[in-house]
């Protein structure tokens, strides 16, 4: 969303990026101290979320933070996940039993598209960012439900 993008840079003074539909073509201008990226995991299937995460971790500087947010386990408390969606209720028990083998569950909003709920459990996040995106993230801090007392907040430090 361009015109998001935009607002924050004017509002905030920060540097933004347009993003891609093909994470792997996405381009980092420059090395960055923090990078915050808050309900966009908690959206996309786990290639996605995997190659974003790698394109993020390798876009920080040594010592640089990177925050984001994902829906965890507590988000299946929503009456059959209907908060999110239409579809949801109908497909809860599934996604459930695929987060509790997977450590993951994803579902698009509609039967096309990319765009959907996906939610990972804690001990997934600390196995894929120590031996998927890189052994040089460090857990500094993870907080469940941190953010509006919905969404997990994670924050790893590149060594």
């Amino acid at each position: 969303d361009r015109t998001a993008v935009d607002f924050c840079r004017r509002e905030f003074g920060v540097k933004g990026v347009y993003s891609s539909d093909d994470l792997n073509q996405l381009v980092f201008p420059e090395a960055y101290d923090l990078i915050w990226v808050g309900s966009l995991f908690t959206h996309l299937d786990p290639a996605r979320c995997l190659a974003l995460l790698r394109k993020l971790s390798s876009a920080l500087r040594d010592g640089g933070v990177l925050v984001f947010t994902t829906h965890g386990e507590s988000c299946f408390t929503r009456p059959g996940l209907g908060g999110y969606g239409k579809r949801f209720p109908a497909i809860g028990d599934r996604m459930k039993a695929e987060f509790q083998r997977d450590g993951y569950c994803y579902a698009p909003y509609e039967d096309t598209g990319y765009y959907g709920i996906t939610l990972h459990s804690e001990d997934y996040v600390k196995r894929l960012m120590a031996t998927e995106v890189s052994g040089r993230m460090q857990l500094v801090r993870f907080q469940a439900r941190g953010w509006d007392d919905h969404q997990d907040v994670w924050a790893f430090r590149k060594a």
